[in-house]
């Protein structure tokens, strides 16, 4: 089997150089998380039963920290966006203005939002705060999605709820945020 530093080289399809052999999870140079694992089993399991699956992609990927700030983010980040070519705008809103964060005690972080300037399209979401391992579902929904930053700014976020600062992000956007 062929080698990359540590991890077994594969294609595309986790298929290795041994054509009946697949490496996925901590095996592959890739993130070594359990969703992304279980993501790549699945796209194996229907490349074997001849599905014609999409992609596993690198930057759909969520990546996750769970310490006591939890992060999570997906996408790309700004240079990574300007090195692909993308014309960005970065937005980005703090905890501290959250009435649940203030409610609760946990107004430390931010979220930050990578658009493209274009057509509005979510290239990139990164959260340091409380529960951000939470929080990063409702981007991730959006971006999968193909909505764009007026569909986020659009959401009425209930209140109080950690949510909002998104929504704050979002409105920062256009420059009309009320929290920050």
């Amino acid at each position: 089997m062929d080698m990359d530093k540590k991890f077994i080289k594969v294609n595309e399809h986790y298929q290795t150089s041994q054509k009946h052999i697949y490496a996925i999870g901590d095996l592959v140079s890739r993130y070594q998380l359990a969703h992304a694992a279980s993501a790549h089993g699945i796209h194996v399991v229907e490349t074997l039963a001849k599905r014609n699956p999409s992609l596993v992609r690198q930057e759909d990927i969520t990546r996750c920290i769970y310490t006591r700030l939890e992060s999570a983010s997906v996408g790309l980040s700004e240079s990574q966006a300007k090195e692909a070519g993308y014309d960005v705008k970065v937005t980005q809103s703090a905890f501290q203005g959250n009435a649940k964060a203030l409610i609760k005690g946990e107004n430390e972080g931010f979220i930050k939002l990578v658009i493209d300037k274009k057509y509005g399209e979510i290239l990139g979401a990164f959260i340091v705060g409380p529960h951000a391992t939470d929080l990063i579902g409702e981007l991730l929904g959006v971006k999968a999605s193909e909505g764009t930053i007026n569909e986020i700014s659009n959401i009425i976020q209930l209140h109080p709820a950690l949510l909002e600062t998104i929504g704050e992000s979002s409105d920062a956007y256009f420059g009309t945020a009320i929290h920050m």
